[in-house]
């Protein structure tokens, strides 16, 4: 969030020392477009990690279900020990993506990443 509001209280700032500017200097203008192209920058990046994660919901969802219909079923060690090492390591994308929800960077992750449970 604080990633977004920084833009938006520099392009407030542009704007006031645009119109303000008795000089004829364009310090206003220039701040304007550079926060206007951060803030959609800042947008973009929102959008692009919040499509990337719900993709990786997805993929962990399909791989937890897999894991458990598994491990029941008459698997070999070696089977049992490849499906053990991909659970740690979802779970691992999970621990990480949790985290980071609860911190400033909230916003790039989608709150659906806190409903979900380890793999077991």
């Amino acid at each position: 969030m604080i990633l977004l509001l920084i833009p938006v209280i520099v392009l407030l700032i542009g704007i006031i020392a645009a119109a303000t500017d008795r000089r004829g200097t364009d310090r206003g203008t220039a701040t304007i477009f550079i926060s206007a192209i951060a803030i959609i920058i800042a947008l973009l990046t929102v959008l692009a990690f919040q499509v990337d994660t719900r993709t990786e919901i997805v993929q962990f969802r399909a791989a937890k279900e897999t894991i458990e219909i598994n491990r029941f079923n008459g698997v070999s060690e070696f089977e049992r020990v490849a499906a053990q090492m991909k659970a740690i390591e979802w779970n691992e994308w999970l621990a990480v993506k949790q985290y980071w929800n609860g911190w400033w960077v909230g916003l790039w992750i989608p709150d659906a990443v806190d409903k979900l449970k380890p793999i077991r």
